[in-house]
């Protein structure tokens, strides 16, 4: 089985005092979890297809991407923009080719 990452996009827009309500790791950007009471839950009860879960990680925010502005400055857009586009990625396993499935 081979690992791949699957990205989504997650659109949100913050009213004031709304926390975004997703904790994670400070260097990896991993989602550890998503707080029932966030932005990303009511995300999650709208787009179940495109649903925020333990373990995606959050690839760019507002087009400021991990590899080009790394991880403290992406934290901080997330944490200041009230308008948010965010690209996460999920590992999928996918079978070898030629395997059944």
């Amino acid at each position: 089985t081979i690992a791949r990452a699957s990205t989504y996009v997650v659109l949100l827009q913050r009213p004031v005092d709304q926390k975004v309500g997703l904790k994670f790791d400070p260097d990896k950007l991993r989602v550890s979890s998503v707080d029932s009471g966030g932005l990303a839950a009511a995300w999650n009860m709208q787009c179940p297809e495109r649903a925020i879960q333990p373990g995606d990680c959050i690839t760019e925010v507002n087009n400021h991407n991990v590899c080009d502005h790394g991880a403290t400055q992406v934290s901080e857009e997330l944490r200041s923009s009230k308008l948010l586009r965010i690209v996460m990625a999920r590992r999928v396993a996918v079978p070898p080719p030629g395997s059944p499935m």
